[in-house]
């Protein structure tokens, strides 16, 4: 569950920046690659993903990156995804696809599910921020339909980042290296209904390096720290 929360952010921005220029930076570079590892409330490391952009393309002023990543479990591959991100007139979004990743379509698979994300709306960062601006919120229900036969079930999960506001500028160190990042604040309720209903709900902060994407996220649950998650390497 924890890695479902750790959204696969990687996106890509400069203030004032054309979206053409968009293909020099961070994923939107062909052929980079970035690791991001999550720790549980005690710093010790749960999961690692490692996103590699695959191609990157123009169209009418809209920059693509055709993205896959990795999610490792004490360095044992369990699954893979493949998403993408776009860039257009400095506004960057990330196929909401990604946040369907790693633990959850392992486990469902085990349990003979298939899965369909049916309705989404995808993340954005405007490529101009400043303390207290309000951003655009995120959300996407995935579909459950059991293949076992002679078995008539199904569920959803409903995910929502609502309330995301920028807050402003820190200095933010990670073993990738030092950034200036901005902090934005959210929220995050996940509603999981299969059989029996299940919700979570978090409080949650990410440093955003323009540029980059975001470097850091933080998860709290009933105020308590939840899970971490960190850019460990950058690879050009």
């Amino acid at each position: 569950m924890k890695s479902t929360l750790l959204a696969l952010l990687f996106l890509c921005s400069l203030p004032l920046l054309r979206a053409q220029e968009c293909v020099l930076l961070g994923l939107f570079k062909q052929g980079s690659a970035i690791t991001q590892v999550s720790y549980n409330a005690k710093g010790k490391e749960q999961t690692r993903t490692v996103i590699q952009s695959k191609k990157v393309s123009t169209d009418n002023g809209v920059v693509r990156a055709e993205l896959f990543g990795e999610h490792f479990v004490k360095d044992k591959r369990e699954s893979t995804v493949n998403y993408s991100a776009t860039c257009e007139n400095g506004l960057m979004s990330i196929d909401i696809n990604a946040f369907v990743s790693g633990d959850t379509k392992d486990v469902f698979k085990k349990e003979d599910w298939k899965m369909e994300v049916v309705e989404a709306t995808n993340l954005a960062y405007p490529a101009v921020l400043s303390p207290g601006l309000a951003l655009p919120d995120g959300a996407f229900r995935v579909k459950f339909l059991s293949t076992k036969e002679n078995v008539d079930l199904t569920g959803t999960m409903d995910m929502t980042m609502t309330n995301r506001k920028v807050v402003g500028k820190e200095k933010i160190t990670t073993p990738a290296g030092t950034f200036e990042a901005w902090k934005i604040n959210f929220e995050s309720k996940n509603y999981l209904k299969v059989l029996i209903p299940i919700r979570f709900e978090f409080t949650a902060i990410e440093w955003y390096v323009p540029g980059f994407g975001p470097i850091k996220s933080e998860y709290y649950r009933r105020d308590k720290l939840y899970t971490t998650g960190l850019i460990t390497e950058i690879k050009p």
